[in-house]
Formats: structure tokens, C-alpha cells, sequence
């Protein structure tokens, strides 16, 4: 597949609308894995059939790298304690 950003699954609509609205080129890694990880938390929370957690991964030319596992309940609490201008 060519492409600059991919979700798929049933909650793939909500994670494209973080990453449309956050998405850069210019990003740095640890940019693009704090994108990657809001993404996949906004999927996980707002689907009922997806899983409690978020499985975070870096791709790379020379495959895939494991970035961590995160519990997307924590992961609501620590978004939902951000000031509102660090979401954009």
C-alpha cells in the first residue's frame, strides 16, 4: 500500500480524524509515536469492539519496532487531563 498514514478496523474512522488533523511531514519520531498512540487510544475508547489497550509501533525500512503497550483507560485520563491547547 503507498500512503503517508493508515487505520484500519471498526474504529479507523475515529483515528483518521485525529490523524488528518494532526499529521505533519515534518514530524519527528517521537512526534509521529504521541500521534500514532492519540490515534489508536480515540479508536480503542470510542469503538466497542476494539480492545482495551493500544499496541504502538514504529515502521522502518528495516521492519517493525515495538514502541509499548498502553492501557487506554490510562491513556484517557492522561489526555482528558491535557489543557485543550495541546490537542490540536
Amino acid at each position: 500500500m503507498k500512503g503517508d498514514r493508515f487505520a484500519v478496523g471498526s474504529g479507523s474512522t475515529f483515528a483518521y480524524g485525529v490523524l488528518d488533523t494532526g499529521f505533519r511531514f515534518e514530524m519527528s519520531v517521537p512526534e509521529a509515536l504521541e500521534l500514532g498512540k492519540r490515534a489508536i487510544y480515540h479508536a480503542t475508547f470510542r469503538d466497542a469492539y476494539s480492545g482495551g489497550a493500544a499496541h504502538l509501533y514504529h515502521v522502518r525500512d528495516e521492519g517493525w519496532a515495538f514502541c509499548g503497550e498502553f492501557d487506554v483507560n490510562q491513556l484517557h485520563w492522561h489526555y482528558k487531563s491535557e489543557p485543550k491547547e495541546a490537542i490540536a
